[in-house]
């Protein structure tokens, strides 16, 4: 089973594109039944599902950031 990390503090220097390449890999990741892990401080927290992820990138992207990368419909 792969493992997918995300370090938040990468995250923070990526360019929206990228950082919407990378969260469509996780998202790929948790619908394949991966492991995803985001660091937090030291620790490793596992996400379970996309909606998860969603939740944690809503408090973690700065809103424009965000927004960019998962658009309104």
């Amino acid at each position: 089973m792969t493992k997918h990390l995300i370090d938040f503090e990468l995250f923070k220097i990526l360019f929206p594109s990228l950082l919407k390449l990378e969260i469509n890999r996780f998202m790929t990741a948790i619908d394949l039944s991966e492991e995803v892990y985001f660091l937090e401080g030291k620790r490793k927290v596992k996400i379970r599902s996309v909606r998860e992820l969603k939740s944690i990138l809503i408090k973690k992207l700065p809103s424009e950031t965000y927004s960019k990368c998962f658009p309104l419909i």
